[in-house]
């Protein structure tokens, strides 16, 4: 496959924060927009290959809602998680930050 070079402009601060995200997950910044160009695209061939995905999706969703056996989990419970989460992508950042 043969490849092209885009070129844009982004405001100093997007460009700290992707260059913050790259270093945490090992990447540079190129390579990190060249992931997310490429996720963002296939998402998009999904809806231009099949219009009617999303529809399917909240109908397997509403199903899924009227299942007797369906577990919930309470809010506060997915709040705590996530906080959780957020905590330990911040130290892995300040770690990053310190080398």
């Amino acid at each position: 496959m043969s490849e092209v070079t885009l070129s844009f402009q982004v405001d100093e601060n997007v460009r700290a924060i992707l260059a913050d995200a790259a270093k945490v997950t090992g990447r540079d910044v190129d390579q990190l927009l060249r992931d997310l160009a490429e996720d963002y695209a296939r998402q998009q061939q999904v809806l231009i290959d099949e219009p009617d995905w999303l529809a399917r999706e909240v109908d397997e969703g509403l199903r899924e809602a009227d299942d007797p056996a369906t577990v919930w989990i309470p809010h506060e419970d997915v709040m705590d998680e996530m906080r959780r989460e957020l905590a330990e992508l911040d130290a892995r950042i300040a770690a990053s930050e310190r080398k």
